[in-house]
């Protein structure tokens, strides 16, 4: 009975204390996650969670065959993260379950959202007040105008007063000026002290999404918490109809893998997602709160705690935290 108790009472603090993380249905629909100093190091990177439609794969800079990081193409530390200090970008294997590229233009309701953390590591190589040198292009699954999350890309989010933005281009600013990332226009509204919202120990959180809502790609970006809506297009302005190439991070297409227009040379990227879903502004709020050395997962949680993911929408999550109530319930059983 004194072992029944101390379990139970371990068990209950465990759960409470994870009490104010993601829900099982904020976690549903992560494919893949990466984050800094988990399975991280200066020539790999591996997942710290994968979906079952997903692989346990690590990052690439170049080499189809699971060559690794070069450290002449991304410099590493735990503390400052990846930074790219080439052209290079990264290509993300473990991202698998690419159907939703092929199909999205025609899917009503399908929905996929791209999350990043990053900040200036280097400006003489950003160059935060110029245009397009280079473009930015920090996540990229290119079928011809992205999916992609862009930076400093003068064409994307009305160019001179945008910059920052989703693809496809030649949308006309919804009333943000957000200014390129790193210039003192997106630091006045975003940075340490920003009016809109404010970056994380330097760290500036970008979450971007597409949906498919009656044949209309509705976009936008929340830039640490706060919402950039942009102006919905139509399925043709962005194809969404291959599935034959990767996620990259840090450029725009695997075949082009260092481009020197798209890349994000002088970067730091301290860990991203992948959802197939819309995030909304309450899960981007979550999101961010968590900070950019977070999981949204923990380790593996008691076995009773398993049956809570039936049914849900990616069964193979293991959420960080669950709600205390269901928290409750399930320790009150453990010990009968």
């Amino acid at each position: 009975m004194t072992m029944m108790r101390a379990r139970f009472f371990s068990t209950l603090l465990l759960l409470l204390g994870a009490a104010k993380a993601l829900t099982v249905d904020d976690a549903s629909d992560l494919q893949v996650e990466f984050v800094l100093g988990m399975s991280s190091s200066a020539t790999e990177w591996y997942p710290t969670y994968v979906s079952s439609d997903n692989s346990n794969k690590t990052l690439t800079s170049g080499d189809d065959g699971g060559g690794g990081i070069s450290s002449s193409y991304w410099s590493y530390s735990e503390d400052s993260g990846y930074e790219q200090i080439s052209n290079y970008g990264l290509k993300v294997f473990a991202y698998e379950n690419d159907g939703i590229m092929g199909n999205m233009d025609t899917t009503d309701g399908a929905a996929l959202s791209f999350e990043v953390w990053v900040r200036v590591a280097n400006e003489d190589n950003w160059k935060s007040n110029v245009a397009n040198s280079p473009r930015g292009w920090v996540m990229s699954y290119e079928t011809n105008w992205g999916p992609a999350m862009c930076l400093k890309d003068n064409r994307v989010n009305n160019g001179g007063s945008g910059g920052v933005g989703t693809t496809p281009g030649g949308d006309t600013n919804q009333g943000i000026d957000t200014g390129f990332y790193g210039s003192s226009t997106f630091r006045s509204k975003f940075g340490e002290t920003g009016t809109l919202s404010q970056s994380k120990n330097g760290w500036d959180h970008f979450v971007g999404y597409w949906e498919n809502t009656n044949g209309v790609i509705e976009r936008g970006l929340f830039v640490n918490g706060y919402p950039i809506p942009q102006a919905s297009t139509s399925t043709s302005g962005i194809t969404l109809d291959r599935t034959d190439r990767q996620l990259i991070i840090g450029n725009y297409r695997p075949d082009r893998i260092n481009d020197a227009a798209h890349n994000t040379k002088g970067l730091a990227i301290s860990g991203f997602r992948v959802w197939h879903k819309r995030i909304d502004q309450s899960l981007a709020t979550e999101l961010y709160n968590l900070g950019n050395t977070a999981s949204v997962f923990p380790s593996p949680p008691p076995h009773h705690l398993h049956h809570l993911l039936r049914g849900r929408r990616s069964q193979s999550a293991t959420p960080r935290g669950l709600r205390k109530t269901a928290a409750l319930v399930i320790v009150l059983r453990s010990c009968q």
